[in-house]
């Protein structure tokens, strides 16, 4: 199994050629995996397997990643990629915690509930209902991203590898000011400033950024698709 490094790309000067490498084995990885499981996800046993779970994920992912690179060629606002770079980056985390916790795969998709709480979910308003039917527990004060990164050995970084929660935190920061990050570009065009080179300056860190979530992704999306479970 291969190990992508998020350091390893920032280094090299072309990091955008580095992330399309990553990206295009990605792509064709998963592609080969549909066809292969299409006849079997349509069996029952694998609606709730780890398998399922990451097949889907992953065409999730790939879509994502695509939606950010016309966002990026059309240069669009930042806060149009900076909200799916952090969306997905908390989509990972929870994940990778799936994995580890791999019986919580039901309440995850909502499926963990008897007649009577189904029943009862049906009485409640739509926001309500919503949020007990994918489990109140993944709403607690101890299931949320800085916990979950630390269970998982990803909340701080090291000098060799950024951590998934050090995205997450970033990418978190500029979304929700996302209004005063395009203030800050609007001004510099009007003070005549000259934009960011698009691929050493801030594009650059959002290939960055991606390659660290397709890595972490990739590298146990491959441990789980390469192990024939049943479903749980």
């Amino acid at each position: 199994m291969n190990t992508y490094k998020a350091n390893e790309y920032a280094e090299q000067k072309n990091i955008k050629q580095m992330f399309y490498e990553l990206y295009n084995n990605f792509s064709k990885i998963i592609d080969d995996d549909w066809k292969l499981r299409e006849k079997e996800i349509s069996k029952e046993t694998c609606i709730c397997s780890l398998e399922m779970i990451s097949l889907v994920f992953a065409q999730c992912i790939s879509a994502d990643i695509s939606m950010v690179l016309k966002l990026m060629e059309h240069k669009q606002p930042h806060r149009y990629y900076d909200g799916i770079i952090r969306n997905m980056c908390e989509q990972v985390l929870e994940y990778l915690n799936l994995c580890d916790n791999p019986n919580n795969i039901k309440e995850f998709l909502g499926i963990d509930k008897d007649d009577s709480e189904i029943e009862a979910i049906g009485k409640m308003n739509v926001f309500a209902g919503i949020r007990k039917l994918i489990g109140d527990k993944r709403y607690s004060s101890t299931h949320n991203i800085s916990n979950i990164a630390n269970l998982l050995g990803e909340h701080d970084g090291t000098d060799e590898k950024l951590s998934l929660y050090e995205v997450y935190q970033y990418e978190s920061t500029l979304y929700h000011n996302a209004y005063l990050m395009e203030y800050y570009d609007m001004v510099s065009i009007f003070a005549g400033s000259e934009k960011k080179d698009e691929v050493s300056g801030e594009m650059g860190v959002q290939y960055i950024m991606l390659v660290t979530i397709l890595s972490s992704f990739m590298d146990k999306y491959e441990e789980v698709m390469g192990i024939s479970s049943e479903g749980i």
